[in-house]
């Protein structure tokens, strides 16, 4: 324990309390986000994530100069958790089930519900993700269209760097 350590990174170094806090929703960046459990007992679907994620992609097996793309993944949240530091600081993370998706014929995104993948990696942090809805396909009950959602606080207030001053004439604001 040496003095020119942070005391945030000791207090970091002892990891998080045994006990930690299981929440079933969770506020940021605009979204709210729910748990499935939580999100099969009402009609609104809060739970639904993407994550774009630059990820090492190769050529062949033989190749050893990856590219680095960026590839976007969906899953859903299963659970919301809350680690806790000793009262020091707090994170909370999402653990999510990852979905297998491609393109159909028109290019809509579709994920199958049935067939899961990352099964190793299924914790995000909160403001890594953005918030989707899934609809069902009327014909594969396990394949869902991807619908992109835009955060509750976000507005678009258009391109204000040009003022029009020939309507100042008016007094109704004077």
């Amino acid at each position: 324990m040496s003095d020119d350590v942070s005391l945030q990174l000791k207090e970091f170094s002892r990891g998080p309390n045994t006990i930690a806090k299981r929440l079933s929703g969770y506020l940021i960046n605009g979204y709210r986000f729910h748990t499935t459990n939580r999100d099969a007992r009402r009609k609104t679907q809060n739970s639904g994530v993407t994550l774009v994620s630059l990820t090492p992609s190769y050529a062949s097996s033989k190749d050893e100069n990856p590219r680095i793309e960026p590839v976007t993944y969906y899953g859903a949240i299963n659970d919301i958790t809350e680690l806790n530091y000793y009262g020091h600081f707090k994170f909370v993370i999402f653990k999510c089930d990852w979905f297998e998706s491609d393109a159909d014929k028109c290019g809509l995104t579709c994920v199958y519900f049935n067939k899961k993948c990352y099964q190793n990696d299924p914790f995000v942090l909160p403001s890594k993700v953005h918030q989707c809805f899934y609809i069902e396909d009327p014909f594969e009950t396990s394949k869902h269209y991807v619908l992109k959602t835009v955060p509750r606080d976000l507005f678009n207030m258009g391109d204000h760097s040009q003022v029009n001053n020939s309507d100042n004439d008016d007094d109704e604001f004077n």
